[in-house]
């Protein structure tokens, strides 16, 4: 769904009946008798690599924007000759298109997630708000400091809800603001079977540099996030803690625009009394390759390259590498440790409107690996 912001445009127009007129506007009404009102509805579609004074060719441009003019007209005469006036309001999107949906996962270890969510881009992209809630529950492990490190088994019931928005300051910059609660019931399969629960409201800015030519599928340009999170005592959490996340990623076009070359940073740090279930774990968007939750702690940086190889209208390939670390662990070797991730996916064409793939990944870690299912690009 696009949003539609309104233009309105006023035209009056007096006509004699010696004038000849283009298209269907004022010609198509001179049939009509006198003293009528009428409407005229159309729908445009416009898409192409030109700007929108037609001057400059932009083969990257991909400029897209509906319009459905209506027109209200009005017959009469003056004088014994024909006459109108006309308004026309024409409403049109060239923001990108909007985005709502469900997601619901089950895994063989019986964990699960259901979620919806909505991103609006609204009044020609001068806001943008995403919205989403859900509830699940996670069965996985992690790796605990003792005399002899060991694995913990734990699952986590978990209720979420975000709200975003932000606003356009200038050419591709953006500033807002963020509220997030989680709830987190977590049970710890120690000697005795150890249960807490945990409530975080948190609230933040963010502010973005996005010089994409595509929110969904990129193929130039560059977007820069930095996000900023509090959970202070006031609002009522129990832990009192601060997160600042950045991440900058890159995207260049290869063979003619039909495949792309990605680059990303990324850097997290928790600052305070981080809760269990705040603190960054290497896997995901940043270092796939990684599952068993090993590598956890209050601040982690990545770097990674992907290659997105097109070779059908549809259907695509991709590789990927990246290098990694994590510090302020509860495992003092892993501290600083340079983790390593590579692999390799599939993608095809599953939303040709808004360019968005579904795909699988195959990745790898330093003695861990992951399988990955995704709709859309990883970063």
């Amino acid at each position: 769904m696009k949003h539609t912001a309104f233009l309105f445009i006023l035209l009056c127009i007096v006509i004699i009946p010696l004038l000849q007129a283009q298209g269907d506007g004022p010609e198509s009404h001179f049939i009509i008798p006198q003293k009528i009102w009428g409407l005229n509805f159309k729908y445009l579609n416009l898409n192409q690599n030109m700007s929108v004074n037609g001057d400059i060719l932009a083969p990257l441009l991909n400029l897209e924007i509906n319009a459905f003019p209506i027109t209200v007209f009005h017959v009469f005469s003056i004088k014994g000759q024909h006459a109108e006036v006309i308004a026309m309001m024409n409403p049109t999107s060239i923001s990108p298109a909007s985005l709502s949906g469900a997601i619901g996962i089950y895994t063989t270890n019986k964990s699960w997630l259901t979620a919806v969510f909505s991103k609006f881009y609204l009044k020609e992209d001068r806001w943008r708000v995403l919205v989403g809630a859900g509830l699940g529950n996670m069965n996985s492990q992690f790796l605990q400091s003792a005399a002899v490190n060991q694995f913990i088994n734990y699952q986590t019931g978990a209720t979420f809800f975000k709200l975003e928005v932000q606003r356009k300051i200038g050419n591709g910059l953006y500033l807002g603001g963020a509220y997030l609660y989680t709830e987190y019931n977590n049970e710890f399969e120690f000697e005795t079977t150890t249960q807490e629960k945990v409530s975080l409201n948190g609230l933040g800015g963010v502010f973005v540099w996005d010089k994409r030519d595509d929110v969904y599928y990129p193929r130039t340009g560059h977007k820069m996030v930095f996000n900023y999170m509090s959970y202070p005592g006031f609002m009522g959490n129990d832990v009192v803690s601060n997160q600042i996340n950045m991440q900058y990623n890159v995207y260049l076009p290869r063979r003619n625009n039909k495949d792309v070359w990605a680059l990303r940073g990324y850097a997290g740090f928790g600052i305070g009394d981080v809760a269990f279930n705040n603190l960054l774990v290497v896997g995901g968007t940043d270092l796939r390759g990684y599952s068993q939750g090993e590598y956890r702690g209050k601040q982690l940086v990545a770097a990674q390259t992907e290659y997105r190889y097109n070779f059908k209208e549809k259907m695509g390939l991709v590789a990927f590498a990246g290098l990694g670390s994590i510090f302020e662990s509860d495992i003092k070797a892993n501290n600083g440790k340079i983790l390593p991730s590579v692999g390799v996916g599939y993608r095809y064409l599953a939303f040709s409107k808004n360019k968005m793939n579904v795909g699988l990944d195959l990745a790898a870690g330093d003695g861990d690996w992951g399988v990955y299912f995704r709709i859309g690009e990883s970063f």
